[in-house]
């Protein structure tokens, strides 16, 4: 696995993880040990930031038994090995360029507000997009994935501290040949294959990914790219949490109105897999035109390990590429009786995928959100008409009821902008 001995940039705390980890890829828990304290007053233009990578930079050790360490890959669909050290270039090109700002700062050792003010986040996807768009790197896909792995520590001893004395390790001999030779696993089969302790939290965090993607088009005249502003430069940010669902059978039914009403929730496990687990992505998506990333969208995916793969931005991609090697781990379950616009009530049992709550909208995107649902005396062959019952059953859970969903499945715990401003 090829680690990069460095600090990360372009992912909303760019810059607070330089401060607090800078020169080291494993993830350490310093959250709160700055040696200065901003007013809370200047802090509180990024709260909404900090609570989304909080959890990444100051997860519980248990001890000190549970750690993360840092991984860093560059991805792209370019199939030359030519293009892709120029993409690598452009990476490190964009790293160094970026740093320079905190580094040529007078202060030893910057606050953790002025780091903030640095305009890291701006300045790196801009220095990489000239980078790439200088190399001639056009009509082609990138994505840098900055992934947080989980490692349990099950010896309480100082063998990992101690080990840079020792030349030769007698007692821990052919653990790189074994290292070497198996085989390589995928960032969600880590997450699953890693133990750690549990909460008494609805939700533990297992570890993460922040992703930037991005794709330059050709602005030359003979391809005559309309808005280049808009067009010539399409990207995100992809904030990526893992979540193990605790004690979820005490999790109550949350809505019981005569419009809508749950009577059951039922989260059934996969065959073969003990625990429940919850994939959450927070999309910022910029521009050429508006380079720093803007808060977009959020998906909770239910009862999945979502798969760290290059994005794929179009329809064939995201219903296939997407989800490619994604581990099931259950489903979620929800039964009770909607009232309908004749004024009937229809039981239904259906199965809850996905959720996608729409940042600048303010509200749950009926047509990502993925809900599968059967409804006594609803006809298969309306499920896509705008008046059908299948229509009514998403707005009215989506829509209408979307204060008691929210509430009911502890969404805010994701991003505390979830139904609307902090």
């Amino acid at each position: 696995m090829k680690k990069f001995v460095i600090a990360f940039s372009a992912l909303g705390l760019f810059s607070l993880s330089y401060y607090l980890f800078h020169k080291t890829s494993r993830v350490e828990p310093y959250w709160g040990r700055t040696s200065e304290r901003a007013p809370a007053s200047a802090l509180d233009q990024f709260k909404p930031e900090i609570k989304i990578y909080q959890e990444m930079f100051s997860y519980p050790t248990y001890q000190k038994k549970v750690g993360y360490d840092l991984d860093v890959k560059l991805r792209t669909d370019a199939d030359d090995e030519y293009l892709k050290r120029k993409a690598d270039l452009a990476l490190h090109d964009a790293f160094r360029l970026s740093f320079e700002k905190i580094n040529s700062a007078k202060e030893k050792e910057p606050s953790l507000i002025s780091v903030f003010k640095a305009g890291m986040i701006e300045s790196f996807v801009d220095h990489f997009v000239k980078t790439i768009g200088a190399l001639k790197l056009v009509n082609k896909t990138f994505q840098i994935d900055f992934s947080f792995i989980p490692h349990v520590q099950k010896e309480l001893n100082f063998k990992e501290e101690l080990s840079s004395n020792q030349l030769v390790q007698w007692d821990d001999t052919g653990s790189l040949f074994q290292e070497l030779q198996s085989e390589e696993l995928s960032l969600q089969e880590k997450i699953l294959n890693t133990k750690l302790p549990e909460s008494k939290k609805l939700f533990d965090y297992q570890g993460g990914q922040i992703s930037l993607w991005l794709k330059i088009l050709d602005m030359s005249p003979s391809f005559n790219l309309p808005n280049p502003k808009k067009n010539a430069v399409k990207g995100f940010v992809r904030i990526r949490r893992y979540y193990k669902a605790n004690a979820l059978a005490d999790l109550s039914p949350f809505l019981r109105s005569a419009e809508f009403k749950i009577e059951k929730i039922n989260f059934e496990m996969e065959k073969g897999k003990k625990d429940f687990y919850v994939t959450v992505d927070v999309f910022k998506e910029f521009s050429l035109g508006d380079i720093i990333p803007k808060l977009d969208r959020i998906e909770v995916h239910f009862g999945t390990l979502m798969p760290d793969n290059l994005y794929k931005n179009n329809l064939i991609g995201k219903l296939i590429t997407n989800d490619n090697g994604a581990i099931k781990t259950g489903e979620f379950k929800i039964k009770g009786n909607f009232k309908g616009q004749d004024g009937k009530e229809y039981p239904f049992k259906g199965t809850v995928k996905r959720l996608t709550y729409d940042f600048e909208k303010k509200s749950f995107d009926l047509g990502d959100s993925k809900i599968s649902a059967a409804i006594s005396g609803a006809s298969p062959s309306e499920e896509n008409s705008g008046t059908s019952l299948y229509y009514q059953f998403h707005e009215s859970l989506l829509k209408r009821f979307a204060p008691e969903l929210i509430e009911g499945l502890h969404l805010k715990e994701f991003h505390a902008e979830i139904g609307g401003e902090l």
